[in-house]
């Protein structure tokens, strides 16, 4: 449900609805999970019908077929359902959830255009609190309880702090990637990179009044500000301990090295780093981040669809690297993790055309492989392998219990079922630390106010952005001062 407005801000703050069980308070109760068919992602675990015990801190006691509930324990039914960790999704622009029904099957160029060469300028912080907040609620939604966001809308100190409290009250895990990137045409806001850092220094210092947001950078992308610019931005973070993610080798310009050709020369390649894209990245320069201790995500629907590069997931893994996968741009790439594990896949088989053996799982990269890109090795990548990514005793309970239906059942390869057969609707109940966000099927959240909100922000946005009007979108504006000029 919505809170009251508090006098601080002038947009309203989400709360996700408590469970029945918990009788309105906040804690939570000791949970079993049912009879599921457990993917625990565990190295070397294979599918087995169980039970999962989930303590009062939302973490998890015991995994396994001889699981007893306590006495007064909620009891979760899982039968014929997959359980399995909440997905990752380590790279997606959550702000973007207000232009998606706009800007669906532009490509790259459509979007550097309209919306980061102009849309971007026409956000309040209320309209990217409304936009980063549906977008988080649209992850939980498909299963994915971890969104790194990577904010690159971040125009004033008050749209930093906004984007940060969407975060915090949605209900989900969230690595806020703060962004550098300045904003094209934006009126007053940071006047210099050297706000930003402040700004930064500020937020490290402060810290988040909510457990599941880390605190990471997002840089700008070199093309568009240059090497020097992406070197600075890469030490600050690092003198702050602040982990940092970028956009590396999307585009090749003549007179520009590659963004591993710039923090290599100044000897700034490290394992904090988390490279998102790297399809032009020659063999060479995989190599170095693979050193390094660099991770990276690949966006393989969007990278397709969109950019018109190679998503880089069958060279990284012969490496040796361990792919992690993310959405990227709503508006131009399907919005979930199946439909994002399933273009991987396809990605993939077709860089090995001429190895395609004859039994299918004995591809050198199958199907367990795609659901370990959304799970464990999306933790690896955001430094949350300690916490979550596998069901384990100890780790956080980010669980989902996925309900294949008439359609998907009986299930046989629960690897291949998870990445080709389902998808957001098959997503039946989401647990983030323990606290249900999702059950049968509906999100726990007050989804017709906040739908109210963001059809206002949607309104005021096409407004001044007439690429972005349509027929329930018609651009008359919201009532604000800009839009009643």
């Amino acid at each position: 449900m919505y809170f009251n407005t508090d006098s601080n801000h002038h947009w309203h703050r989400l709360g996700i609805l408590q469970e029945p069980h918990v009788g309105g308070c906040a804690s939570i109760m000791a949970t079993v999970i049912e009879n599921g068919l457990i993917l625990s992602m565990r190295a070397g675990a294979e599918p087995e019908i169980g039970s999962i015990l989930i303590g009062d801190d939302g973490r998890i006691v015991a995994v396994g077929a001889e699981v007893s509930p306590p006495p007064g324990a909620v009891i979760i039914d899982a039968e014929r359902c997959i359980v399995m960790p909440g997905m990752i999704d380590a790279h997606r622009h959550s702000w973007l959830s207000s232009t998606r029904t706009s800007a669906s099957g532009w490509t790259s160029y459509n979007f550097l255009k309209h919306i980061r060469g102009k849309a971007m300028q026409d956000y309040r912080p209320k309209d990217l609190y409304i936009s980063a907040l549906v977008g988080m609620l649209d992850a939980l939604e498909g299963g994915v309880t971890t969104v790194l966001d990577y904010a690159h809308c971040l125009n004033s100190p008050e749209h930093v702090d906004a984007n940060m409290e969407a975060l915090e009250h949605s209900g989900g895990r969230a690595v806020y990637g703060i962004g550098f990137n300045e904003v094209p045409g934006k009126r007053g806001g940071f006047r210099s990179l050297e706000e930003r850092f402040d700004n930064l220094r500020n937020m490290v210092a402060k810290g988040s009044s909510n457990e599941l947001v880390t605190l990471w950078t997002s840089a700008s992308d070199l093309p568009f500000e240059g090497a020097q610019t992406l070197v600075e931005q890469v030490r600050a973070s690092r003198a702050l301990g602040v982990p940092i993610t970028l956009h590396g080798c999307v585009v090749q310009l003549p007179n520009l090295p590659t963004e591993v050709e710039a923090l290599n020369a100044e000897g700034l390649l490290g394992p904090d780093i988390l490279w998102a894209h790297m399809g032009l990245a020659t063999d060479e320069e995989l190599k170095l981040v693979l050193d390094s201790g660099g991770k990276i995500v690949s966006l393989p629907a969007a990278e397709m669809l969109g950019a018109f590069i190679p998503p880089v997931i069958a060279r990284w893994s012969a490496l040796g690297g361990r792919p992690a996968i993310g959405v990227t741009m709503v508006t131009g790439a399907p919005r979930d993790l199946f439909t994002t594990m399933f273009a991987g896949m396809v990605s993939y088989r077709l860089d090995h055309p001429d190895t395609v053996p004859d039994d299918p799982g004995t591809f050198e990269v199958g199907m367990r492989e795609a659901v370990e890109w959304a799970t464990i090795n999306g933790a690896e990548a955001v430094g949350l392998a300690d916490r979550i990514g596998s069901l384990e005793p100890g780790k956080d309970a980010d669980i989902i219990i996925l309900r294949p239906g008439l359609v998907a059942e009986p299930v046989i390869n629960p690897w291949g079922t998870v990445v080709s057969q389902l998808g957001t609707g098959n997503v039946d109940t989401v647990l983030v630390k323990g606290k249900v966000v999702k059950r049968d099927g509906k999100l726990l959240a007050d989804t017709s106010r906040i739908a109210t909100d963001f059809r206002s922000t949607m309104d005021h946005l096409a407004h001044a952005n007439p690429v972005l009007r349509g027929p329930w979108v018609t651009g008359s504006g919201c009532g604000c001062n800009e839009c009643s000029s």
